[in-house]
């Protein structure tokens, strides 16, 4: 069955034909997907966000299978507000962080909930390099985390081979 992606982003970029191009090059039709500008913490719930793709994107159990989060340094907030949505709607996070003190309390926070982190790597940033080069751009940190309801899953069906 096509798995069901949703990509959060703070604002628009090319009304998500950039998402939509990359979705379609490497996942063809083996994936089902929503981009959402709607970010909580500007007056909009989480759980609102996941379940407006339902009759669209929705796979037969009910959850996404990825949900990728780039919301520019609301995913702090996101996480620790919305992780128990997130935690009945979706098997798979991949969260990118945009300073090494949210990255590592994002970080704590899935490891709390019992969330296994499979890949997590802190972002690098140099703020200013001195001479004519001026503010030099960032890369951002990434977290990719299983939910623990989709590890009991996996290792019931005998999937489960972590790294």
């Amino acid at each position: 069955a096509p798995r069901a992606l949703l990509a959060l982003e703070p604002f628009e970029h090319n009304n998500g034909s950039d998402f939509e191009a990359l979705v379609k090059r490497h996942a063809g039709n083996r994936c089902r997907h929503m981009m959402s500008f709607d970010v909580t913490g500007q007056g909009v719930a989480l759980a609102d966000v996941l379940d407006s793709g339902k009759n669209r994107i929705w796979s037969p159990d009910g959850l996404w299978d990825m949900v990728d989060m780039d919301i520019q340094g609301g995913e702090l907030a996101t996480i620790r507000d919305e992780l128990p949505a997130l935690a009945k709607r979706t098997r798979r996070l991949h969260i990118s962080t945009h300073s090494r003190e949210v990255h590592h309390q994002v970080l704590e926070t899935l490891r709390a909930a019992d969330w296994f982190i499979q890949y997590e790597q802190v972002g690098t940033s140099v703020r200013w390099v001195y001479g004519r080069m001026g503010p030099v751009a960032t890369r951002d940190g990434h977290i990719s985390a299983i939910n623990p309801l989709e590890v009991e899953r996996m290792k019931r069906a005998d999937r489960w081979k972590p790294l």
